[in-house]
């Protein structure tokens, strides 16, 4: 095949790759937004122990040497 096909193939496939994370990633944050938009204070302060020990959990990986709670 020529070079110029081979290019093009290239890119094609690229874009398509590019389109389908960018439609997975804004998926996911549309899914986010809406739980969070959900989430009112009451039921948040009612849960909050749950809450609480998610966002440890989700800290314990990452060592920025800031501050851990």
């Amino acid at each position: 095949m020529p070079t110029k096909y081979v290019l093009i193939a290239k890119s094609v496939v690229t874009l398509l790759l590019g389109l389908l994370f960018g439609y997975a990633i804004g998926g996911s944050m549309a899914r986010d937004a809406a739980r969070g938009r959900a989430l009112t204070k009451d039921a948040y302060i009612a849960d909050f122990e749950r809450f609480k020990a998610a966002r440890l959990r989700t800290r314990q990986g990452h060592r920025c040497g800031g501050r851990t709670a």
